[in-house]
């Protein structure tokens, strides 16, 4: 193969790449609450549910269910 087409390959390899990590440096951040209202918060940790051990009644299985 000529070198013209070695050179057009190296070339459009470097304008690719450097758009690549261009758009990669400039990408916006998203927030660790993502703009959330309080309400949404709320609703939020409801249907994922409370990160609290939720107490175990009257487990048969197990003595000490106070674990």
């Amino acid at each position: 193969m000529s070198s013209a087409f070695w050179i057009g390959v190296i070339i459009f390899a470097i304008v690719f790449f450097g758009w690549l990590i261009w758009e990669v440096v400039t990408a916006p951040v998203m927030p660790d609450d993502y703009d959330m209202t309080n309400e949404e918060k709320k609703i939020w940790k409801e249907l994922n549910g409370s990160k609290k051990k939720k107490e175990q009644k009257n487990d048969k299985w197990y003595p000490d269910n106070k674990i």
